[in-house]
């Protein structure tokens, strides 16, 4: 189980910048794919 960690809006913030700014290409699913696992990383938090 997991929960969204207390520094929820920095990771989100980051890949929306990300996104917005075109940094990464929609093809490249390898990035994408990378950008949503630090997103997830940066959100989650274990259940304490």
């Amino acid at each position: 189980i997991q929960k969204a960690g207390g520094k929820y809006w920095d990771p989100v913030k980051s890949f929306g910048e990300i996104i917005a700014q075109g940094t990464i290409d929609r093809n490249d699913t390898a990035a994408v794919q990378a950008s949503l696992d630090s997103l997830v990383e940066g959100v989650t938090a274990a259940i304490e």
